[in-house]
């Protein structure tokens, strides 16, 4: 979190994600407190979610080498390649669970220069 350029998290009183509210900004803050995380920047934790409706987004995209990490990679990229995001994927990793990340993280290190930009759909693990 602290290497992190900005931090995605929930605002006070969020209303976007169905879970107690204890479990929500409640609980950041206190994990933040805890650890004293202090992030410099940060936004809406589903602004991912927002960004996938502007077709702004999809213009930055295009013409970039994308490595695309999720659990359903395959199913993903040929969607993404197709009409009407016409995206080069470059690479996907299939990521299922917390225990790939050290293989994953080696991968994406060794490979940095062979895509320029990165989409993660990983759930938590995409915050880690």
């Amino acid at each position: 979190m602290n290497k992190a350029s900005i931090a995605g998290i929930l605002p006070y009183d969020d209303e976007s994600i169905k879970a107690p509210s204890y479990m929500k900004r409640e609980l950041t803050d206190q994990v933040f407190a805890h650890y004293a995380l202090s992030p410099l920047l940060t936004c809406h934790a589903c602004l991912n979610r927002y960004l996938a409706e502007t077709p702004a987004f999809w213009d930055m995209l295009k013409n970039r080498r994308i490595l695309l990490v999720t659990r359903t990679a395959a199913e993903v990229r040929p969607i993404l390649e197709a009409e009407p995001y016409r995206l080069h994927i470059s690479h996907t990793l299939a990521f299922h669970q917390y225990e790939q990340m050290p293989e994953t993280l080696q991968w994406i290190t060794a490979h940095k220069d062979d895509f320029d930009i990165a989409l993660f759909s990983c759930g938590v693990n995409a915050a880690v």
